[in-house]
């Protein structure tokens, strides 16, 4: 009740923001991004491609904002920032340099799938070579035809676009308020801030809403969540359609270029993009040339070290994100993975234990720590994420460690003294809650072959204990932890 009470406040305030800078969305092709896992990502791949092609296009996402090819700082903890914000960029990206185009993409693939283009769902797809499975059961003429003949109140005079990555906070609260979607994308949907939303299908309902409000939704057709989309939450078939690897879609593994070595979330990703820029118009030769030269954002599966042992650096703070991830990464490694992570303070607790239980099946060596814990007690955080941890690992406290740290290093060839019998198999969880020692720690465990993964903070600049934002880089704190151990 007090949520609902305070988004008609957030509402005023976007109406506000909307009529103050002339509602800027009126002159842009906007894409918005949502999901529970892989939105950066994607909102950065569509970025990309679309600038590949020689496009003027902008973004706002986790790692900040680009408007007219400068970047711009969104905040601490910030994926999709304020309405005033929000608005404030879209019309630097409409008052802006003029668009920029590559000389070599034909004029007519540039032309923005507005609603004044008279194209029917045949020509489309004839004219992009789109591949579509015919065996879909999603109605795909009626959605090009109906993207493309929609009346919108503006014309567009350049093309102009805007990537804008959306979390369902955001929604909830009205801070895209008066954004005229013309595609919106559907990563997946896993439990996650149920602090806010309480249920799984409130949080569901929420996503829903820029689906809803998009001349085209593209949704994962093999997620858990596209059942319930498409039947409770009435997005309307003539408008959805879908992407996939395993399950029929509009939009298919076969529309991914050849030679691309992913990891499997990264092909939904990138698929995702690619859907996105095929129903944009872009010719299939910059897909294809923007995908394979496609680098992921800073955190994102990001190896910072790689000699005798590797050190990575991921975004991954969910169940789900740690069920794609360590599967990705596990047979690539030929030694231990040593995996620091934590959790947010004041934040869903109960991804808490699921997330103990995946690192533990994965990792040889689990180090808790902090990982913005707030006014939260870290000590109780790591209690609840190690509620979810099997039964047959050692955990250690700081303390404790210290005073058996060479018994316990003996196995990863870091400790003096005599053989430690059958440690070599044993799995350990160390509880350390300063996150830059924990770090120290893991690299210092490191021989040959291990890797050393590190969750959670990835391109983050702060750390909240609490009492404010404090400085904070994880790629920093590895660059220190390397120097203490003698390593470079």
């Amino acid at each position: 009740m007090w949520q609902d009470l305070k988004n008609i406040y957030h509402l005023f305030v976007a109406v506000l923001a909307n009529v103050w800078y002339g509602f800027p969305s009126r002159k842009l092709i906007i894409i918005g991004v949502t999901g529970t896992d892989g939105k950066t990502t994607t909102v950065n791949a569509i970025f990309h491609i679309l600038k590949t092609a020689g496009l003027d296009v902008s973004m706002i996402s986790t790692t900040g904002a680009v408007i007219n090819g400068k970047d711009y700082d969104v905040g601490f903890h910030v994926t999709t920032p304020s309405s005033w914000a929000i608005q404030k960029f879209l019309k630097q990206a409409i008052i802006g340099k003029s668009s920029s185009r590559l000389s070599h993409v034909a004029n007519d693939a540039r032309q923005p799938l507005n609603d004044n283009h008279d194209l029917n769902s045949s020509s489309l797809n004839e004219r992009q070579s789109l591949k579509f499975n015919n065996n879909s059961d999603v109605k795909t003429g009626s959605a090009f035809s109906s993207f493309a003949s929609e009346k919108s109140p503006v014309a567009f005079k350049s093309n102009r676009y805007m990537v804008l990555e959306l979390t369902s906070h955001a929604l909830h609260q009205y801070r895209d308020w008066g954004i005229n979607y013309k595609i919106g994308v559907l990563t997946n949907i896993t439990n996650e801030h149920l602090d806010y939303h309480k249920t799984y299908e409130s949080y569901l309902e929420a996503k829903s809403k820029l689906l809803k409000r998009a001349k085209i939704a593209i949704i994962n057709r093999d997620d858990r969540s596209y059942a319930l989309l498409s039947s409770k939450f009435k997005v309307q078939s003539s408008k959805l359609l879908t992407y996939g690897l395993k399950n029929k879609a509009d939009f298919s593994i076969e529309d991914l270029p050849l030679g691309l070595n992913l990891a499997e979330f990264n092909k939904y990703n990138l698929l995702a993009a690619i859907s996105t820029c095929k129903l944009l118009g872009v010719e299939d030769e910059d897909i294809r040339k923007g995908a394979k030269s496609f680098i992921p954002p800073l955190g994102r599966l990001q190896t910072v070290y790689h000699k005798d042992f590797d050190v990575m650096i991921d975004f991954a703070h969910t169940p789900n994100a740690f069920e794609q991830l360590f599967p990705s990464i596990k047979s690539s490694v030929k030694g231990k993975i040593i995996h620091v992570f934590g959790s947010a303070g004041e934040r869903d607790s109960k991804k808490r234990p699921q997330m103990g239980k995946i690192s533990s099946e994965y990792a040889d060596v689990v180090i808790l720590t902090a990982e913005d814990p707030r006014s939260e007690s870290i000590d109780e955080i790591n209690k609840q994420i190690i509620s979810g941890i099997k039964k047959d690992i050692r955990i250690f406290r700081y303390a404790e460690f210290n005073s058996a740290s060479q018994k316990i290093l003996k196995p990863f060839g870091l400790a003096q003294g005599g053989q430690v019998q059958d440690d070599n198999e044993r799995k350990y969880l160390i509880e350390i809650p300063d996150r830059q020692e924990a770090i120290n720690v893991a690299i210092k465990m490191a021989k040959k072959g291990d890797l050393v993964l590190l969750t959670g903070k990835a391109h983050e600049k702060s750390m909240n204990y609490g009492k404010g934002e404090i400085a904070w880089s994880e790629h920093e704190s590895v660059k220190n932890a390397l120097k203490i151990n003698g390593l470079r």
